[in-house]
């Protein structure tokens, strides 16, 4: 908001903007911060997160409060948020028309975020301006926006962007996984079941290490009692076979 301002007083260069605030959500959808641990990021309708129609009124009496030219809500789950499924719906047709409702009264329209076929037809039946994503967007929901005079903001980019980010294996899901450092032993840990079947804290190990030089990585599988055997990686290299005999003793000791 203070962008647009500066920008609209002549103390900054940039374009014409049509700002939206926070976007509406339900609790735990794709609007909310999820992944932590309860107590540590609660948020309420003044950071757009509201349920039921008469929270989401005021939710939109507050954005408009502080600026907001347009008024964006969560109809479905998102691509990159943890938690919810990306096509699922999340508002209710009723919590939507309050939405729109109370936007229309204080002259705002309303972008509706939805990937999923259902949500999209409900953001459409509630009244929304716009369809952001519309990812799955079948032929009857096509028919309605055009009756209902709905625009669609298709957003590819947003989606080759995620593509390419999952081929390239920059993303490998919600949590962040640790890279090892390049020319560094890295071990792949082979455990001996326990009679319950899962491995034991005091259980055997037998670690097989190679370095980055060789490209290895060897996956581990329990082969009988006293037998802990290695399948060649998918790169073709060499990896040991079965545990040594001084090994076969150790395990067999151990149980």
């Amino acid at each position: 908001m203070a962008l647009r301002q500066a920008i609209g007083a002549g103390s900054a260069i940039g374009p014409r903007m049509e700002n939206a605030g926070h976007a509406l959500g339900i609790t735990g959808g794709h609007c909310d911060e999820n992944g932590y641990r309860p107590g540590l990021v609660d948020t309420d309708y003044r950071e757009g997160v509201a349920d039921g129609a008469d929270e989401i009124r005021k939710a939109v009496r507050y954005q408009v409060k502080y600026g907001a030219d347009v008024i964006k809500i969560c109809a479905t789950g998102g691509v990159l948020s943890e938690g919810d499924a990306v096509g699922a719906t999340q508002y209710t047709l009723d919590e939507m028309k309050a939405a729109v409702d109370e936007a229309a009264k204080l002259d705002r329209k309303v972008a509706a975020h939805a990937h999923g076929t259902e949500g999209i037809k409900l953001a459409v039946r509630a009244g929304v301006a716009s369809i952001e994503h519309g990812s799955f967007l079948d032929d009857e929901g096509a028919r309605l926006m055009v009756q209902k005079g709905t625009y669609l903001v298709p957003t590819i980019s947003a989606g080759e962007f995620v593509e390419n980010a999952a081929k390239s294996g920059r993303l490998r899901g919600c949590a962040p996984r640790r890279r090892s450092p390049p020319r560094r032993e890295c071990a792949t840990r082979c455990a001996s079941p326990t009679a319950s079947g899962f491995p034991s804290r005091s259980a055997p190990t037998r670690v097989l290490a190679s370095t980055a030089r060789t490209a290895t990585s060897s996956r581990c599988s329990s082969r009988g009692a006293g037998s802990l055997q290695c399948r060649p990686s998918r790169r073709g290299r060499r990896t040991p076979r079965s545990c040594s005999a001084g090994e076969e003793r150790r395990h067999a000791r151990a149980r």
